[in-house]
């Protein structure tokens, strides 16, 4: 016990070298992500790949509704409580969480396939796709319940390592399939390259799970924790991250869906606003939003350290954080995005062979910013509890959003522009009102203690964190 309690305090002190490794794994996904992007626009061709991308809203939407929430809860409720014993008891809850959305959404999605390739994606060759897109997110959620456990105890280099290992798989994996089968129609052609993901994520699942087995399963009769306290804690956490999830996956499925439409409203044939979209989606949208390698692992460090500053009610901890990582945020936008705002045109032409226009690029570096300091804010609020808050914030901001892509889209002379420009608006909305409200109860807490109601609950909760400590040490 007494390594699995260095392991968490040690968190604590080497902030620096957990955001550097996982900034350095995510380039090196990054660059095998620019590979696999180019290799399939040269041999799927951007028909294809619009087509997948369609697909991926399914994804995205049951990813949304039987994942992500839970990645925020496993993290903060094993942060929080400090207590390693009960991380068996959490990872159980977790799965056993886990099965049953995913039971209940994959159902009636396999039985629906055909309906929603045709109707709703408007391709029936799709219906294979969404078929092997059930087993992805069921592999998915099992590797993104055992990569939360990891990164909550400060194992995130074990994390770094299945993603690499699942990414160069998938890329072999999906460059093979697609040779094999010489050519095909977009559906095939779409339906190989999730068959390629799925035989990708056993990689990763096989390697987190011998890695959990070996770090955190320990000699005892059971594991500790009460299962109906730590369920519900855990659903506690769940429910609002879990609409926070949806809500944005909704929207921007809901956006994309109607895209080809509204394209076709303004002039595109299907095929050529399927290839906008593609070409927006594979190289456009990941050259400019590279920095997200950096922004991502500092919010996914920051995280457990704001949970841990808020269960300790350390106000100053709290907005030292804050700032840290809203700087890091700004730091990538002026490092990265403003100086190769003018020349991201001539790297894509050399990467992915299509070059967007340069206002595109403008639009996406601003929506960019706006999502850079979102991350950081949201990452903040979640560890500090504060999820019903960070569900709000997003419907709104969504909400408009949406609305202004149906109101934008419909001007010829915008098209695909007007899309662009309803993101930026949307996510500058959704980051002024979480901002404003992170720093406002910052400010309410680090205020010093001036009252009977703030000193007793500053009382009981050293005496809940002495408790603890008293537990702990008797079970060591």
């Amino acid at each position: 016990m007494r390594a699995f309690s260095y392991t968490f305090r040690k968190t604590d002190t080497n902030t620096a070298r957990r955001v550097l490794i996982l900034t350095g794994s995510n380039a090196v996904l990054q660059l095998i992500a620019f590979i696999y992007r180019g290799m399939l626009l040269r041999i799927a061709g951007s028909e294809a790949l619009g087509l997948q991308s369609l697909v991926m809203q399914v994804y995205s939407l049951m990813v949304s509704v039987c994942i992500s929430g839970l990645n925020v809860a496993v993290i903060t409720l094993t942060a929080r409580c400090g207590e390693v014993k009960k991380l068996r008891r959490i990872t159980r809850c977790a799965l056993g969480a886990f099965i049953v959305l995913f039971g209940l959404c994959a159902l009636p999605v396999f039985v629906l396939r055909r309906r929603i390739a045709f109707s709703v994606i408007g391709d029936a060759g799709a219906a294979g796709a969404i078929a092997l897109t059930l087993g992805c997110i069921f592999m998915t959620g099992i590797e993104n319940i055992l990569k939360s456990m990891h990164i909550a105890s400060g194992r995130e280099a074990r994390t770094a390592a299945s993603e690499l290992m699942e990414q160069t798989a998938r890329l072999i994996a999906v460059f093979t399939l697609i040779k094999l089968a010489h050519s095909g129609a977009a559906g095939k052609l779409a339906s190989l390259i999730m068959l390629g993901m799925l035989l990708s994520e056993f990689v990763s699942v096989g390697f987190l799970s011998v890695s959990y087995k070996k770090h955190y399963i320990v000699p005892c009769k059971a594991p500790s924790g009460d299962r109906r306290e730590v369920l519900s804690e855990l659903i506690k956490i769940l429910l609002p991250a879990q609409g926070t999830a949806l809500c944005g996956t909704i929207f921007a499925s809901a956006a994309s869906l109607m895209l080809p439409s509204r394209l076709v409203e303004a002039g595109y044939t299907r095929s050529e606003a399927l290839s906008a979209i593609g070409v927006l989606g594979s190289s456009a949208i990941p050259l400019v939003m590279l920095p997200m390698i950096f922004v991502g692992a500092v919010a996914v460090v920051i995280m457990p350290k704001a949970a841990r500053a808020s269960a300790n009610e350390d106000g100053r901890a709290l907005i030292r954080i804050t700032k840290k990582a809203q700087a890091a945020s700004l730091a990538a936008l002026i490092v990265y995005n403003l100086p190769l705002l003018w020349s991201m045109g001539s790297i894509s032409r050399a990467v992915f062979g299509v070059e967007p226009t340069r206002l595109c690029f403008l639009l996406l570096s601003i929506k960019a910013g706006f999502i850079y300091l979102q991350a950081t804010a949201s990452a903040v609020m979640n560890g500090m509890m504060k999820q019903k808050h960070v569900f709000v914030f997003a419907l709104i901001g969504e909400t408009v959003q949406l609305a202004l892509i149906l109101a934008l889209t419909s001007v010829k002379s915008l098209h695909i522009y007007g899309y662009l420009i309803a993101m930026c608006a949307g996510e500058g909305l959704r980051f002024a009102l979480s901002n404003g409200y992170l720093f406002h109860i910052l400010k309410r807490k680090n205020r010093p203690i001036t009252n009977g109601r703030q000193q007793k609950r500053l009382m009981s909760s050293t005496v809940a964190v002495c408790r603890r400590a008293a537990t702990s040490r008797c079970s060591r």
